[in-house]
């Protein structure tokens, strides 16, 4: 089973070093670490090509700046290992990261999608929540999901293949890449809700995307966007 662990790169010069470290380090030969670089204005490309040299399975593609969900959409159409590993720059995967995603794929072959928990830090590296899913509410019901914001990229693992047929059958309009493939996942019943593995030091940051108020009726709209993809997006 290899791994394509992928990390979108955009001014992180004080994060991201540490957490390619912490991703890289679990990763072999086989796999692949593939980071895009959004035209990041300080340092955080030379820190990235510096890690390079540590670990030749690293790839540094350039990626023009558009919006977060194209940036995403992009990596996941690069990635060609069996199991693709979101990693965000400013985050910090646990050393057992990548062991405990292959045994639960190991003993859920059925399963294509394995969404963990995660410990929430701030910009002090100090943990602030010992339960994200907890925190943001992440619980395995249809129900609850369109009521409630869920599917975090940064916990997401899934099957390279069958996220690319999911990714092929997204709306026109804007909806955000983790809800195309949590959704997706969702409707074809292969997705597993890990709530006991906590992989991940998640860092919640005043810039952080998750946090930005947005409108209600963008939302309203984001949850009908939403809901006509999950009956339209059955793969046979």
């Amino acid at each position: 089973m290899t791994i394509s662990a992928l990390m979108a790169v955009y001014n992180r010069e004080d994060t991201v070093e540490e957490a390619i470290e912490s991703i890289a380090s679990q990763l072999s030969n086989e796999d692949e670490l593939i980071i895009s670089n959004d035209e990041s204005t300080d340092n955080t490309l030379l820190i990235c090509k510096e890690m390079q040299k540590k670990y030749p399975f690293i790839q540094i593609i350039e990626h023009h700046r558009t919006n977060v969900d194209d940036h995403m959409f992009f990596l996941i159409d690069k990635a060609t290992k069996d199991i693709s590993v979101i990693c965000d720059s400013d985050d910090i995967s646990e050393p057992n990261r990548i062991s405990e995603i292959k045994k639960v794929y190991q003993a859920h072959p059925e399963i294509k999608c394995v969404y963990h928990n995660a410990r929430i830090i701030n910009e002090r590296n100090e943990i602030t929540s010992d339960d994200f899913f907890d925190s943001f509410g992440q619980i395995d019901n249809l129900f609850h999901m369109f009521l409630k914001s869920t599917f975090f990229g940064a916990c997401m693992t899934f099957n390279t293949a069958f996220a690319k047929k999911i990714i092929k059958k997204r709306p026109k309009h804007r909806l955000s890449w983790d809800k195309v493939v949590g959704f997706g996942m969702k409707r074809n019943n292969v997705i597993l809700f890990e709530k006991n593995l906590k992989l991940l030091k998640y860092r919640r940051r005043s810039d952080n995307i998750s946090v930005k108020n947005r409108p209600i009726y963008d939302k309203i709209k984001e949850k009908i966007i939403t809901f006509f993809f999950y009956i339209k997006v059955k793969i046979k």
